[in-house]
């Protein structure tokens, strides 16, 4: 393929809280935002030259600040034989609106095939500690979340659906956390009727704490497979002053520490009975 026209929408912000300065200058964000018809277009041609940006838009950034421009250093730099690349961005989406232009123009100019094992080997999905599959087609969402739990048993995976009905289908496939719109929107809603900060983390999940069993202590993660007997995902460890997020799968479970899993009602139960409520 020599030549690709993407569509790359703006999106609409439902909900936004700025979190944390981190140590490289940027905030962490706290958001749930829902993409819009209204598109700029990305046009992307293989040359035999180095890379190279236009755009219709006078005065627009086409060097080393726009953000195409950095995925794609980014990216030569990890594969420094990825050859030479011309795009051209048409905008309609205003820069500077805070409609995202600028991000989905990145986004959307880094394309891959997520089905493919070896693209999802290379981005690092054996290494990483969780995946995020959020696709427009939920029949394409079960089965990237079907290959992520096939290559990564022990992996934390948050799903997304479109239609509610395909929430369950999600977790069966192997989702640890489904978001649907659902749920986010009537989480939204209950925190501006309440003002509170109630941040739900899927659907139909039910997060709950644990002193660590004594059939479990002093077992690793990996070895206990709680997840495949029971449905239950271990999230955190607490250990007093240390709370542990995703904890490590190979260490073994302190006996005096308490544990915080995630699951469905039916698989809280189950943990229950097989380990009992200490």
């Amino acid at each position: 393929m020599k030549s690709l026209v993407l569509k790359s929408p703006a999106k609409l912000n439902l909900h936004l809280r700025i979190l944390r300065r981190r140590p490289d200058g940027y905030h962490d964000l706290l958001t749930v935002f829902h993409r819009i018809s209204l598109c700029d277009t990305i046009r992307i041609r293989k040359t035999r030259g180095d890379f190279r940006l236009t755009t219709n838009l006078p005065g627009l950034e086409t060097g080393e600040g726009n953000l195409i421009t950095k995925a794609y250093r980014l990216l030569q730099a990890r594969f420094p034989d990825l050859g030479g690349v011309s795009v051209r961005l048409d905008k309609k989406i205003p820069p500077g609106a805070g409609l995202g232009g600028g991000s989905s123009n990145a986004a959307h100019f880094l394309l891959g095939d997520a089905g493919q094992m070896e693209v999802l080997e290379k981005a690092g999905l054996k290494e990483a500690p969780a995946v995020i599959v959020t696709t427009n087609d939920d029949d394409i969402s079960v089965y990237i979340t079907l290959l992520c739990r096939r290559l990564r048993p022990d992996i934390q995976i948050i799903s997304r659906a479109t239609q509610e009905r395909n929430v369950s289908t999600l977790h069966r496939a192997g989702a640890d956390f489904v978001m649907s719109y659902a749920s986010m929107g009537a989480n939204i809603i209950f925190n501006l009727l309440k003002r509170s900060d109630i941040l739900m983390l899927a659907e139909g999940l039910n997060a709950f704490r644990i002193r660590t069993p004594e059939a479990l202590a002093g077992k690793t993660l990996a070895e206990t497979g709680v997840r495949r007997k029971t449905g239950c995902s271990v999230i955190a460890l607490n250990e007093g002053k240390n709370f542990e997020v995703n904890p490590d799968p190979f260490r073994p479970l302190p006996a005096d520490a308490e544990i915080v899993l995630i699951g469905s009602l039916e698989a809280e139960q189950k943990f229950f009975q097989l380990y009992g409520n200490v």
